[in-house]
């Protein structure tokens, strides 16, 4: 017999599930497999995917086709990203969200000065 399933919402688990796998990912593609690294093998859930976007910034919904979207929340059509795949999309939104804090950081250290016209 198997144990009951927890209908009680517990976002915080699901949230740090879903954050594990996104990092078990990043340890496989870089080689750097510890044990942790395999430890949670189930699929993600769309509603774990929603929260991790959620807490990005972004919002990530199922679209009519049956694909994924993931958006800034203040973006629009530019800035969406589609996928058939969930785990491929919610790899999109961290992805996403660390370029932007990139660009962000380069905005607060001013201009590149590689960038600058020589006149």
């Amino acid at each position: 017999m198997s144990a009951p399933i927890d209908r009680t919402p517990s976002r915080s688990y699901r949230e740090i599930a879903g954050m594990k796998r996104i990092l078990s990912a990043a340890a496989i593609e870089t080689g750097d497999l510890g044990c942790e690294a395999l430890d949670d093998s189930r699929a993600m859930t769309l509603e774990e995917a929603k929260s991790i976007a959620r807490h990005l910034g972004l919002t990530l919904r199922k679209v009519r086709s049956g694909d994924y979207r993931v958006s800034f929340r203040e973006g629009n059509e530019t800035t969406a990203y589609y996928s058939d795949n969930l785990e491929d999309a919610v790899n999109a939104a961290v992805e996403m969200v660390r370029k932007r804090e990139l660009r962000t950081q380069r905005v607060g250290l001013g201009p590149d000065p590689a960038s600058r016209c020589s006149r």
